[in-house]
């Protein structure tokens, strides 16, 4: 069964080491969600963007469909469930300090991927 759920974020992780593009937020009641690319060919910028939700397993490149940063809410549409869930919201309500750099380095990590990523 797909459905949606909501989250809310309680710690916003930013890194760009290694020529690989992180960015990671903690959510409350409990796990994580994690948007990567590598930031050149070496680093394997070609595979597109991965995403994990909570669990390696449960992670894979290029599934997200969508994903909006608007009013202090992140909104993401997947193209395959992962452990169920295809949408997914979180209220960054809590961790306003670090809209700016989610936005930016999101900016970077869905460079190129027409229109997916939208603030």
């Amino acid at each position: 069964m797909e459905h949606a759920s909501e989250y809310h974020a309680t710690e916003i992780g930013i890194e760009s080491e290694n020529d690989v593009l992180v960015a990671a937020i903690a959510l409350e009641p409990e796990g994580y969600m994690m948007f990567q690319r590598g930031a050149s060919e070496a680093t394997g910028r070609s595979n597109g963007c991965y995403f994990e939700f909570s669990d390696q397993s449960q992670g894979n490149y290029d599934i997200v469909r969508k994903c909006s940063l608007k009013e202090r809410k992140l909104r993401i549409s997947l193209d395959m469930p992962l452990n169920g869930i295809t949408e997914i919201s979180v209220s960054l309500a809590n961790v306003e300090n670090s809209v700016s750099a989610l936005k930016n380095q999101l900016t970077r990590v869905f460079e190129g991927t027409k229109g997916v990523f939208r603030h």
